[in-house]
């Protein structure tokens, strides 16, 4: 997990708050990589967007439902973000950090049943 768990260019480090437009404040840490998500069956938006250049969409735990947070991807065209110059990338995870769960706290649990790419959570 900790491999994958990189800042955004542009963000104050890879565990934030951030507040959506409801007043709700999400901690949220920003990944490479993530296992075991669905992603909302909706377009991604730029509104209200925390990252400039990156439209999101929801994710959600394939296993349970549950709402882990969001994708960024990259909006082509954008002025802020530009992974070929090495000031960006192309996707990323925003996850709250209430919805990580690690392999090793999953199989304390006995949540696991099958192999661990059936895991929810980050890698």
């Amino acid at each position: 997990f900790k491999r994958d768990v990189f800042s955004v260019p542009g963000a104050a480090g890879c565990n934030n708050a951030y507040v959506n437009p409801h007043g709700v404040v999400h901690q949220t840490v920003t990944v490479r990589r993530v296992t075991n998500v669905v992603m909302e069956a909706s377009l991604p938006t730029l509104r209200d967007t925390w990252f400039p250049g990156y439209a999101w969409t929801i994710t959600y735990c394939k296993s349970c439902g549950s709402h882990l947070g969001w994708k960024f991807s990259l909006v082509t065209g954008s002025l802020f973000a530009k992974p070929h110059e090495g000031g960006g990338v192309s996707h990323f995870y925003g996850i709250r950090g209430s919805a990580i769960v690690d392999d090793v706290e999953m199989q304390d649990e006995g949540e696991v049943q099958g192999n661990e790419n059936d895991m929810a959570g980050v890698d």
